[in-house]
């Protein structure tokens, strides 16, 4: 077991990853932590985890209050940001008497701000994957600490890849934990290369499929905008005779026919070698829900 050099340790995030890295540094230095989400979801689990873990939990819905709550913190501190939309103020990254590291679902500086394993689909990157690095004032540009990288292949959604970042997000920081613990982590600056930076409100092409695009360009912007049942870059849509559409699901058939039974409800899209097909089309009301 080694020793922190840290009075107080905050895990700020949702979900296993957070948890798992506030598993690991309790194992590691058999010091008690804090777990902290911020306006999480139902469905990350991270609070039933930390019940039965024995991990002290709170939430927070208001960014002010966990400023506050942040800023009260006496002696040093580390806090591990994983899977947390909580935008850092400077009363934070400016004060040494914090450490502040951060987990990104990309290879920075590609993709820096929220979403990135979508975007990295919707443009066609072939490598994309996880990257532990210091946090600064201004998003994503803090040094890095380690990455680790992901192959996109033709069947890669953003779902299957975000549970893989995920898994290789926890792989990667007990890599890391005993040097961050005794203060010994080593970054390294960015490449200066201006990045766009992806913003929470931001979908690919404002979440429309367009008809003119190449099967390519199709299938890169279905895999993105697939989260299975969850629509966190929102609900994919197509504009037919006026009106717009959804989808329940959809079919890449990578030959010139069909292998499934096309019901009268789906939607067929035909490109050389390839056929589209999204399946259970159904008109959207003006909210943007069916």
């Amino acid at each position: 077991m080694i020793k922190s050099i840290y009075s107080h340790i905050v895990v700020l995030g949702t979900g296993k990853l957070a948890f798992y890295c506030g598993k690991l540094i309790r194992e590691r230095c058999g010091q008690e932590i804090g777990m902290i989400a911020y306006k999480p979801e139902e469905s990350s689990g991270l609070s039933r985890l930390c019940i039965k873990n024995g991990i002290s939990y709170e939430e927070y819905e208001d960014k002010e209050r966990l400023k506050n709550r942040l800023q009260a913190i006496e002696g040093k501190a580390l806090i591990v940001s994983a899977f947390n939309t909580y935008i850092f103020p400077r009363s934070i990254t400016e004060n040494e008497k914090y450490t502040v590291i951060n987990f990104h679902p990309a290879l920075l500086p590609k993709h820096p701000g929220r979403n990135a394993e979508a975007w990295a689909i919707y443009e066609g990157d072939v490598l994309t994957g996880v990257t532990w690095h210091r946090v600064k004032t201004s998003i994503d540009t803090g040094d890095v600490l380690i990455q680790k990288g992901i192959r996109i292949d033709e069947d890669t959604t953003s779902l299957r890849l975000m549970i893989e970042q995920q898994k290789i997000g926890i792989n990667s920081f007990e890599m890391i934990a005993d040097d961050v613990l005794q203060g010994k982590e080593k970054g390294v600056p960015q490449d200066k290369t201006e990045a766009k930076v992806h913003y929470s409100y931001e979908t690919p092409n404002e979440g429309i499929l367009d008809e003119r695009w190449d099967a390519k360009k199709i299938s890169a912007f279905l895999r993105a905008m697939d989260y299975g049942r969850m629509h966190i870059v929102g609900i994919p849509k197509i504009k037919k005779n006026g009106v717009w559409h959804t989808w329940d699901s959809y079919t890449i058939s990578k030959k010139n026919y069909v292998e499934i039974n096309v019901k009268q409800e789906d939607y067929i899209i035909k490109r050389e070698n390839c056929v589209i097909v999204l399946q259970g089309m159904k008109q959207l009301i003006e909210n943007g829900e069916n």
